[in-house]
């Protein structure tokens, strides 16, 4: 398990069933080694209001941590910059996207079109809602099913999907609320996506600030 402190960011890889213990230093939270990015399509998917207009927001620069709730929005093209642990600036074109709702209309309309548009496929979690309401529980395990049927068929790995966990500072342990969610979904299809997952406040900035480094694998 990688992770900085209680209130930073978390990041988690499992190898082989277990979980590895280790705090990284230096300019960023990383997963494994590969090549950074050039180009990307995002595909931000997630029950309502669980972060995903926040991280586009982000993104571009823009931290309002209370955005209108989105209906269907197009995100044009934009590029971002980010600093690599030497002071480089690494630069990633991101291709126009959509950022949709977090209905269930919304998630039989376009997951699928968008899982098999695009290079990283997002999903975001209220963590806190997750494991203290039920029924949050069944859409979100129920959501995390289609995503891994689409990713399967559009010929797409684990390594393509990413969990983020958002309101980590409503829950008291980060590090027992990650733990506890790998619990819940080990067994199921996708557990799996369990490799590349991590617990946020997507209200601080520092904490997106290290998420988008990690997905896009910022050295």
């Amino acid at each position: 398990m990688f992770y900085n402190s209680n209130n930073k960011i978390m990041i988690i890889e499992i190898v082989l069933a277990a979980i590895i213990g280790m705090a990284l230093g230096g300019g960023g939270v990383i997963l494994w080694k590969k090549k950074s990015i050039g180009k990307a399509k995002l595909c931000v998917l997630g029950m309502k209001q669980t972060g995903k207009t926040l991280f586009f927001n982000a993104l571009r620069g823009i931290y309002d941590v209370q955005p209108d709730e989105t209906a269907l929005t197009k995100i044009g093209a934009f590029k971002i910059t980010l600093k690599s642990s030497r002071g480089k600036d690494v630069v990633i074109r991101l291709k126009e996207t959509l950022d949709i709702s977090g209905s269930e209309d919304y998630n039989a309309s376009y997951y699928r079109d968008l899982i098999f548009s695009s290079t990283h496929v997002i999903y975001f979690c209220n963590i806190y809602e997750y494991l203290n309401d039920e029924m949050v529980r069944k859409e979100v395990n129920a959501r995390l099913d289609h995503i891994k049927r689409f990713v399967d068929e559009s010929g797409k790995t684990s390594e393509n999907v990413f969990i983020v966990l958002s309101y980590g500072d409503k829950v008291e342990n980060r590090k027992e609320a990650l733990r506890t969610f790998i619990a819940a979904i080990n067994g199921k299809p996708f557990a799996s996506f369990a490799r590349r997952i991590a617990v946020v406040n997507m209200t601080k900035k520092e904490d997106v600030e290290e998420l988008i480094k990690s997905i896009f694998y910022v050295k």
